[in-house]
Parts: structure tokens; sequence; C-alpha cells
């Protein structure tokens, strides 16, 4: 598989953070590559999480399960969609559970990527020295936000 660069919006909630900001649309296509790398040959259910934006007005969260098939990518558009409107973060834990229901690291049956977050200190330096000791990641997401230091948070 060939790296998919996606550091501006996987499911579009990066966006906020341009200046002025941009309607926030969520990119089938990148959520199509983006469930078929980390849930293509899971099995279980993805624990999807809306939850209020940091600085934002508090709101309830949205905890769906999603069955891992071949509906899961327009489903998780759905959610990013809705997430959008509500004004709400939205989380996608990257690997399956057994059942709907919890979703703590304990619950985790099954994941088929190595995730690496990256979100305080030199990401840039972390994010080269990760690309020369283990080559090119296959997706590459701007998580939200920005470190002390200036530099966009990454998941590789």
């Amino acid at each position: 598989m060939r790296p998919l660069p996606v550091a501006v919006a996987v499911l579009g909630m990066s966006a906020a953070e341009v200046e002025p900001p941009m309607p926030i649309v969520p990119d089938a296509a990148m959520v199509a590559a983006y469930a078929e790398a980390l849930f293509g040959y899971g099995e279980g259910f993805v624990a999807v999480r809306a939850l209020a934006e940091k600085g934002g007005p508090d709101r309830a969260p949205h905890t769906p399960f999603l069955p891992a098939d071949g509906e899961l990518a327009a489903k998780l558009a759905v959610q990013a969609q809705w997430a959008v409107e509500a004004g709400m973060a939205l989380y996608v834990i990257p690997g399956t559970v057994v059942a709907p229901g919890e979703a703590r690291a304990e619950h985790v049956v099954q994941m088929q990527t190595v995730l690496v977050d990256l979100d305080h200190g030199d990401i840039a330096a972390k994010r080269e020295h990760l690309l020369q000791h283990l080559g090119a990641p296959s997706l590459e997401v701007a998580s939200g936000g920005m470190t002390a230091e200036g530099q966009r948070k990454l998941h590789l």
C-alpha cells in the first residue's frame, strides 16, 4: 500500500484552525481510505466518540459503536457530518472491540496498525526519526491542535 498523506484532514476536523475558518465538509474518499487502513481486516465493532470541543459549550458525548464491515466508511462519514453540525470533535478508537459498550485499552481485541500519537515536543524531529527508522507511514493525520512550540499535532 502506498503512503496516503492526509495531514490536512481525514474527517475534516482540522479545518477550524484555518483563519478565517473554512466550512467543514467530511471528505468521503478520505474517510474511506482511513476506514480501510484502520479497519479493513478487522472484525467486531468500532467505537466512535463525538465529544465537546475544548473551549466550546458543554455537550453530552455521542458514543456509537459501528460494525467493522463494508458500510463502515459511509457510517463514519455520517458521524463526521453529524459532529460538524453539532460543533463536536470526532474521535475513532483505532481498534475493534468484541461488542458495543466499552472501548478502553483492555477491550480492544484487534488493531491492524501501529499508531503513533505525536502531540508534544518537537513533532518534526520525532516524525523524521520515525520515518528514518520505520519508513513512511501509511497514513499521516493532523489530529488537531498545536503544540506549545507551534507545531501541528500528528497521528502516524
